[in-house]
């Protein structure tokens, strides 16, 4: 088995993300924890985001202001709507990611995905392709007690669980860059997960996909 090295930075800012220092690992001593002094708040590219309850899934419960997605195994009475999702526990948010944008959130129980996707992602339908992370609109990382696996195009990457692994989240998108990253947040350090460099040809909306006895919460500024 490949041993896989994490990377953990105390203290992280977006100020380091920006200037792509993180994703040039190779410039970072093997096997270290950084301890960086710089003081760019990480919170400046901080964004707020809502669930948008005209794309929430029958078996998904909204609760704490549009914040919290639980699942729930007796259906939900919510209005038809043509972007909601039909056959998938997901849901999109209202706001889009513009420029740098950097977000948290805290899953609890079996299994919970994290995504960020087009509008145009596929809403109908029990297929995979209908699913985050299994077509070419949607990424996704999927958080369970095994251990977690970003997606994407229907290809998995396994990501066995970081030492100090915590239930939050995080995770960094720079939109004009094509930059998205997903990190596991203990405190005040950050420990990337997954990085991926690629073009964003539409704007950016997080999602979710929350399984059985599962819930996901947007964390606030």
């Amino acid at each position: 088995m490949q041993h896989r090295t994490y990377w953990s930075f105390r203290g992280t800012s977006l100020y380091w993300h920006r200037y792509e220092a993180v994703h040039r690992l190779s410039s970072i001593p093997p096997n270290s924890s950084l301890r960086l002094n710089l003081c760019v708040s990480l919170w400046s590219d901080f964004c707020s985001f809502t669930l948008d309850p005209n794309t929430v899934e029958k078996y998904i419960l909204l609760s704490e202001e549009g914040r919290v997605a639980t699942y729930k195994r007796r259906s939900q009475k919510y209005p038809e709507h043509p972007e909601r999702f039909e056959g998938h526990p997901q849901v999109l948010c209202r706001e889009r990611v513009s420029g740098f944008c950097y977000w948290e959130v805290k899953w609890s129980g079996r299994i919970v995905n994290v995504a960020i996707s087009y509008k145009e992602v596929p809403r109908k339908g029990r297929t995979d392709e209908c699913g985050f992370g299994r077509n070419q609109q949607s990424w996704k990382l999927c958080c369970s007690q095994q251990g977690f696996s970003f997606w994407h195009d229907n290809s998995r990457t396994d990501i066995p669980i970081p030492p100090g692994s915590s239930s939050i989240v995080g995770v960094f998108v720079n939109h004009r860059a094509g930059r998205l990253a997903f990190y596991s947040v203990s405190g005040d350090t950050v420990t990337l997960l997954h990085r991926v460099k690629t073009t964003f040809s539409q704007p950016l909306y997080p999602g979710f996909w929350v399984g059985d006895r599962s819930s996901v919460k947007i964390c606030v500024e």
